[in-house]
């Protein structure tokens, strides 16, 4: 058994980069940047080539408990684009704002909610990894 403690380390680094990406992004658009557009456009981009993956993973999971898992994620994003789009074209330039505002707010708290659940899923996991594959000296003991 490997241990548990390099378990997640590629994923915590591609968490890593995507928080540091997001915190420079916010962080330059608070300081009033140039570029928005651009970068809105490669975001957009980015997330649209993030759905074909998932698609692509629901297709070909080799277990139905992933591919149903993708499946949910897909889903939520394409409602969550849907709401998105519709509070980008209300009525009144003031009212467009407030509504994506809103909408970013709730899309960060999610966020959070999701690294909370990442984090219960991760300990439970390394928890049946240690009891399905006890050390060698937890072994020993049991002899």
């Amino acid at each position: 058994m490997e241990g548990t403690s390099g378990m997640f380390s590629a994923k915590l680094r591609e968490m890593e980069r995507e928080y540091g990406t997001m915190q420079r992004e916010l962080r330059r658009l608070e300081a009033g940047r140039e570029d928005g557009p651009r970068e809105l456009e490669r975001i957009w981009r980015a997330y649209q080539a993030q759905l074909t993956h998932l698609e692509q993973t629901a297709r070909s999971c080799r277990t139905p408990a992933m591919a149903h898992m993708a499946d949910l994620q897909r889903e939520y994003e394409q409602k969550m684009e849907r709401m998105l789009r519709r509070s980008l074209t209300q009525a009144g330039a003031e009212g467009r704002a407030e509504s994506a505002a809103l909408y970013a707010e709730y899309a960060m708290d999610f966020a959070i909610q999701a690294m909370r659940y990442a984090l219960m899923a991760a300990l439970s996991a390394a928890q049946l990894e240690k009891s399905a594959y006890p050390s060698e000296a937890e072994g020993e003991e049991v002899r």
